[in-house]
């Protein structure tokens, strides 16, 4: 019985890493797609502008999305690091 029981949990555990592994990544993906899509759209409107003081403005905004884009990064990283695991304290069988 309690092979059994030691079987399903870590047939569980199984699951639930990669399901949370899974997870992570669609996040780090949508992390990193949306500070794409920012950081190209900064670095068109420093080409587009004919203003030398915009132009240094939207660069300025391309160096900020990249440090705010890594440092989240670097922070979903730690944070990846950290698991929860579960342990039985008791096992019951009821039998009718």
């Amino acid at each position: 019985m309690h092979d059994l029981a030691a079987e399903r949990e870590f047939s569980a555990k199984q699951s639930y890493q990669a399901e949370n592994a899974a997870l992570a990544a669609g996040r780090r993906a949508t992390v990193e797609d949306t500070f794409r899509h920012k950081i190209e759209q900064a670095r068109r409107l420093a080409q587009e502008v004919d203003s030398t003081s915009i132009r240094r403005l939207h660069r300025a905004r391309v160096g900020t999305l990249e440090g705010q884009r890594d440092a989240r990064l670097a922070q979903m990283d730690r944070d990846s690091r950290f698991s929860l695991s579960t342990e039985p304290v008791a096992l019951v069988v009821v039998e009718g």
